[in-house]
């Protein structure tokens, strides 16, 4: 069984759907999902990229809605 963290992320780069990425330490990043492994996130925003540590990241939020089907 696949973890919810995983599947969550994958659906959002699958989908190349625009996230909100919140830090442990307030800072609040939007853009696009471009890679991700075990322990980094690589996101984009205007042509940027920012490679993003998991442990943190606090908090991440689908720019658009979501189904619960598509996640489980």
């Amino acid at each position: 069984m696949e973890n919810t963290e995983k599947i969550f992320l994958e659906k959002l780069f699958e989908k190349k759907l625009p996230v909100t990425i919140f830090l442990t330490c307030n800072v609040k990043l939007q853009g696009t999902i471009k890679s991700m492994d075990e322990n980094t996130v690589l996101l984009e925003h205007e042509g940027r990229l920012q490679l993003i540590y998991k442990h943190a990241i606090s908090s991440v939020s689908a720019g658009t809605y979501l189904k619960e089907d598509d996640i489980v």
